[in-house]
């Protein structure tokens, strides 16, 4: 199932995406 690798780019996206907000605050 290709669905576990979907999930880790997820959640890679989310982390970099959390990063980058706390940076910017």
């Amino acid at each position: 199932m290709d669905k576990n690798n979907d999930n880790e780019e997820w959640e890679a996206r989310w982390n970099e995406h959390r990063i980058g907000f706390h940076i910017s605050r």
